[in-house]
C-alpha cells in the first residue's frame, strides 16, 4: 500500500489522508511518524511527537476494545524497551497512548500489537531543543525613543 506524504522537514510527515480527514491546512506544525504497514495491518497509525514524549494513535480495524502492547527502542539500538499500552477510545475505535521520558532530538522506532495480534511499526522523532537561528537582529545600546518592528522571522 503506497502513501503520500506531506513533508516541510525530514521528521516531519502525514499521511495525506488524515491531514484532509481532520481538516488542518498544510502549515501546522506537528511532528508526525512516517509509517510502515505490515501483512495483517488494516489502518493507519499516527504519532504526535513533543519534546520528550509521543503520542500514539492506531485505528488497526475490527479490535473492539482491550489494550494494544508498546515496544520502542532508539533508532539504531538493537534492545527494545515496554511501553505502557495503549488504551481503547471506543467512541473512536481506536488504541491511545504515550511513550514518555524519551530523549530530545532523537528517532525512534515503535512496535504496536492489537489484542487480535495484528501489528504495525512507525518511526518518530521527537522534537530538538537545539533551535536554529535564521537570523540574528543587532540593536543599538541605550534606550529607544520609537517602537522598534522586527518584520522578518528569526527561522
Amino acid at each position: 500500500m503506497a502513501m503520500l506524504f506531506l513533508q516541510k522537514h525530514r521528521d516531519m510527515r502525514i499521511p495525506l489522508d488524515l491531514w484532509q480527514r481532520a481538516g488542518w491546512r498544510v502549515g501546522a506544525m506537528f511532528l508526525v511518524a512516517s509509517v510502515a504497514f505490515l501483512p495483517g495491518v488494516l489502518r493507519a497509525q499516527t504519532a504526535v511527537a513533543t519534546f520528550e514524549c509521543i503520542g500514539l494513535y492506531w485505528t488497526p480495524g475490527d479490535v473492539g476494545g482491550g489494550e494494544a502492547q508498546v515496544r520502542f527502542r532508539r533508532q539504531g539500538d538493537e534492545t527494545w524497551r515496554q511501553g505502557y499500552p495503549l488504551w481503547y477510545a471506543e467512541q473512536d475505535r481506536e488504541f491511545r497512548g504515550s511513550l514518555v521520558g524519551l530523549e530530545s532530538g532523537m528517532t525512534y522506532e515503535i512496535e504496536l500489537t492489537a489484542p487480535s495480534g495484528k501489528k504495525a511499526l512507525l518511526t518518530a522523532a521527537t522534537r530538538d531543543e537545539q533551535f536554529p537561528i535564521g537570523k540574528t537582529t543587532h540593536l543599538p545600546g541605550g534606550e529607544l525613543d520609537q517602537p522598534l518592528r522586527i518584520t522578518e522571522s528569526g527561522t
